[in-house]
């Protein structure tokens, strides 16, 4: 299979993989067996939980998702627990559901919400051949004379570079504008597709990234952005504040 094709061993699996004694990493030559139905409460710091019926195609590709975050949690001394369940999207509050209930662009969303445009900071990173991977925070920029900027959404995603133009993976690199706004300024058709919504208990990462004093239940979704025919350009975890 083309390795631009071929999904990248995901950490959910390498998690499980871990915690059941096995020394298979990322590195491996060896091909993971598929990940077997959402455990609740297992794996070492990724905890899934849900209710009596059987994970949706959607809550299963979502676990993969969110394995980003546990893929920049474990280079921390002690990762936190990442601790996630599952919600129809019906179930959501307001005004979470109107910003995360809808196939728009992330970015031009938060920025109509807020009344502000809205800026990219990189936490962490990781660059190879095929797949970037990055750790962020949305913010506002703020308006002269009104304010500082405020944290709007926090996440984690992975981007297909190989689907990019030359000149649209150089801005993407530069880490300086959310991929949506580098996508349209270089004419790059997409399309998003949410593909489950979840509330994840905020963390010492997300509450530092949020700058927020306790551990509130927060709500998220992931969510995949395609080009016109359907092939995967990036799969991102989107969070909001409280």
């Amino acid at each position: 299979m083309d390795e631009a094709n071929a999904s990248p061993l995901s950490l959910w699996e390498r998690v499980r993989v871990r915690a059941a004694g096995d020394s298979v990493s990322a590195s491996s030559p060896q091909t993971p067996s598929p990940p077997a139905p959402l455990p609740e409460g297992e794996g070492s710091f990724l905890r899934l939980s849900r209710g009596p019926v059987p994970a949706t195609d959607g809550e299963a590709s979502c676990s993969r998702f969110l394995a980003l975050l546990a893929e920049f949690y474990e280079s921390l001394p002690e990762p936190p627990t990442i601790d996630v369940a599952f919600v129809p999207a019906e179930s959501l509050p307001q005004p979470q559901r109107g910003l995360l209930v809808h196939v728009n662009d992330m970015t031009s969303t938060l920025a109509r919400h807020y009344g502000e445009p809205i800026a990219l900071k990189v936490l962490d990173r990781h660059e190879g051949p095929q797949w970037y991977r990055r750790h962020i925070v949305l913010e506002t920029v703020g308006i002269p004379g009104g304010g500082s900027r405020r944290p709007v959404e926090y996440g984690a995603m992975r981007i297909l570079l190989p689907r990019l133009s030359e000149a649209a993976r150089q801005e993407v690199l530069a880490a300086q504008t959310p991929l949506g706004g580098v996508l349209a300024r270089h004419g790059l058709a997409y399309r998003h597709c949410p593909g489950g919504f979840f509330k994840i208990r905020a963390n010492r990462v997300i509450e530092q990234a949020f700058g927020l004093a306790g551990s509130p239940w927060l709500y998220g979704r992931c969510n995949c952005m395609s080009d016109n025919a359907g092939h995967v350009i990036a799969e991102v975890i989107e969070i909001l504040p409280p």
